[in-house]
């Protein structure tokens, strides 16, 4: 919260969301109806927990995050001992889905909202429901409870959030300003503040005493969830417009926001020494990153369409970007400045590599006339044009000695200096070879073969080595080592796969948000990641003892992937 910046993701597709008031326990609800409780420090599953029947919409977690309580489509709650992962209770009673719980500070009291537009408080210890309010003419879509359990507020698809004594039962006032429904309500520890979110793009901030609105702070994005510090003093919300943002209540300010990317990222780049790692997007930006604290250096602005590709000096001061606007731009990456625009191309621009000294860039486009062009990138003028059918992408070799692409279904050897063609690799197969990496001697070659799968190529040969098989969908991005024994690769199965090229085994496997759509690896085995959501990851490769083939990857500084079995 200080920073801003992203810890670490935890995967499993979030229906609804608990932190103890530690923040050393989490608990998610996932799409399989199951739930999973998170060390947050290391970013490890300790419990999956399983019981429900139907999709999970909430959780709540006591204060001391040893009682978790679960609201499911199959119309009941269940309560959790989060230290031993064991069903405590399961609450009955609700004749519709249960859409929200909140849980009182010492795990006593629960409030559960359902689409039987019901509010129900339920004695957690005993499992008992104390009373049924009849809450709202439409259903309850959110529900917040106060530290001590005295006071309620509830959010309804009837475009008001209510007042309640959580004792008694009895409903102290309506707050009412939204024009759409309130999917999201946060209350302060003494029940004196609350924020509401909702469809209209409006966080309002009420005084439940007064029932009176205190501001309205807008964010103009659907609000789908909001959580206020015990204190009341800030909120933090969450938007269908993939942005975190963080808000001062007493003044009405936000002070800071957290997002990535505006669209899918198609590309990155990583410096050699790992520091610092590059993004291109669809959103028409690069975005410059710090690779140890995840903040963001330079976003670079200039291309007029999304930005397809992009490539990264050995120094880490040097990138060229490729854009659907049919030019690349060379950037100085330590001030951020757009140092010169390569025009040349005659459509779109997919693809560019550049040798390790920044000095020489091939750029593949879609144009038969210009498919190919050699680029000198210190003066901006192309050393040479090559035309062909149906060229998909480009590797160059770290001494920029010895490009690699693909040309009507062939993977091609081509020397860079004379802008001759070597030879044609794979034995002569017609097959789909995209995307290709290289290793840094320019010696091994590996590519996506009939898609969900890989091929290792010895580039000097041309013999193919290995088939690498695993991926679910269809492979989007290969990356290599530089000592061509690792390769990495990214699906639209939603995972990354880190492979042992000389075992042709797979060490390691990561569970995203969204499909990969870019990989980056560093020399220390560092891997930047691009999604389709426009998020991106950095993720650590660990191997087991003894430097053994099981590894695990983690988002870092400590998300845990998935081994593989």
């Amino acid at each position: 919260m200080e920073t801003g910046q992203q810890r670490r993701t935890l995967e499993g597709y979030p229906g609804g969301m608990a932190l103890s008031a530690d923040g050393r326990t989490a608990v998610s609800g996932c799409g399989d109806w199951t739930l999973k409780v998170w060390d947050v420090e290391t970013g490890r599953e300790r419990w999956t927990l399983e019981g429900h029947t139907g999709w999970l919409n909430a959780v709540a977690l006591s204060a001391d995050g040893k009682t978790a309580v679960s609201a499911s489509d199959d119309k009941t709650l269940k309560v959790w001992d989060v230290e031993t992962g064991q069903e405590r209770q399961t609450l009955e009673g609700h004749t519709g889905w249960v859409s929200a719980v909140a849980l009182s500070a010492d795990g006593q009291t629960a409030v559960s909202g359902s689409g039987d537009r019901t509010l129900k408080v339920w004695d957690v210890e005993t499992g008992q429901e104390r009373r049924t309010v009849e809450s709202h003419p439409d259903w309850v879509k959110t529900v917040a409870l106060s530290a001590d359990g005295k006071t309620a507020v509830s959010g309804s698809g009837d475009w008001t959030l209510k007042v309640w004594d959580a004792e008694t039962g009895q409903q102290k006032r309506t707050l009412e300003g939204h024009t759409c429904p309130v999917d999201a309500v946060a209350l302060s520890a003494d029940g004196q503040t609350a924020v509401s979110g909702s469809g209209d793009g409006i966080l309002k901030v009420w005084n439940v005493e007064t029932g009176q609105q205190r501001r309205t702070l807008e964010d103009y994005d659907w609000m789908d969830a909001v959580a206020l510090s015990a204190n009341g003093k800030v909120a933090i919300s969450a938007s269908s417009g993939r942005r975190l943002r963080v808000w001062d209540v007493e003044i009405g300010r936000e002070k800071r926001i957290s997002e990535g990317h505006a669209g899918p990222v198609n590309a990155v780049a990583l410096s050699a020494d790992g520091q610092m790692a590059i993004s291109a997007s669809d959103d028409s930006t690069l975005k410059v990153w710090d690779a140890e604290t995840g903040r963001v250096r330079h976003t670079l602005k200039g291309h007029s369409l999304g930005v397809n590709a992009v490539a990264l000096s050995a120094n880490g001061k040097t990138a060229v970007s490729a854009s659907g606007d049919w030019t690349l731009k060379v950037w100085d990456l330590e001030t951020g400045q757009e140092r010169r625009t390569l025009e040349g191309h005659t459509g779109e621009v997919n693809a560019v590599a550049l040798s390790s000294d920044g000095k020489i860039a091939i750029s593949n486009s879609i144009s038969i006339h210009d498919a190919l062009i050699a680029w000198n990138v210190e003066t901006g003028q192309q050393r040479w044009t090559l035309a062909s059918d149906h060229v998909y992408v480009v590797a160059l070799s770290t001494d920029g000695k010895t490009a690699t692409f693909v040309s009507d279904g062939m993977l091609k050897e081509w020397d860079v200096e004379t802008g001759q063609e070597r030879r044609t690799l794979a034995d002569g197969r017609r097959i789909w070879w995209n995307p290709v990496a290289l290793d840094a001697n320019g010696k091994i070659a590996s590519s996506v073969f009939s898609s969900r799968s890989l091929k290792v190529c010895d580039v000097a040969t041309g013999q193919e080595r290995q088939t690498l098989e695993g991926h679910a969908g269809p492979v989007n991005a290969v990356v290599l080592s530089a000592d061509g024994k690792m390769a990495a690769s990214g699906s639209s199965d939603r995972t990354l796969k880190v492979w042992d090229l000389e075992m042709g085994a797979c060490l390691a496997s990561f569970t995203g948000e969204a499909a990969f759509t870019a990989l980056a690896l560093s020399q220390s085995m560092q891997i930047f990641a691009g999604d389709s959501a426009g998020h991106v990851h950095l993720l650590e490769l660990r191997l087991g003892p003894d430097q053994a083939p099981r590894a695990a990857l983690v988002d870092a500084p400590g998300q845990a992937g998935t081994p593989p079995e």
